[in-house]
């Protein structure tokens, strides 16, 4: 069967008509198709989700307990779990780095400065110099 189609591909006419349906399919493949949003997704706050997950890694009630009493699946609340546990490590590495760049700016600042008065001294000193 393989070799009736190369054969068939060896007729250029074939070969480029076949080609150029594929590089069509290709092309609309890669095109990303825009979806409706589903009605039946529920969207939930990002202050929701955070109060849903304290609840969660608080363990004060089961996961079917708090599934039910937020409405909000065991799948969806675990996930939540999994990015909280994740997250909370970079809320202090954040507070950590926020020294680092502060020291910077205000190096920087501090040049920036002194190049004002080094500047502001050479042209008080032209303006001397130079006869107006």
């Amino acid at each position: 069967m393989l070799e009736s189609f190369f054969r068939w591909l060896d007729d250029p006419l074939n070969a480029l008509g076949f080609f150029t349906i594929m590089a069509q399919g290709i092309r609309t493949l890669g095109q990303a198709k825009e979806r409706e949003p589903d009605p039946m997704k529920k969207v939930y706050t990002s202050a929701f989700k955070a109060q849903v997950a304290l609840e969660l890694l608080k363990e004060e009630k089961t996961l079917a307990q708090l599934s039910s009493a937020h409405g909000v699946g065991t799948t969806v609340l675990c996930e939540w779990r999994a990015i909280a546990r994740k997250g909370l490590a970079s809320l202090y590495e954040r507070r950590d780095n926020l020294a680092d760049p502060h020291a910077a700016h205000e190096k920087q600042l501090e040049d920036l400065y002194a190049e004002i008065g080094r500047l502001t001294t050479q042209l008080n000193w032209l303006k001397k110099k130079l006869p107006a």
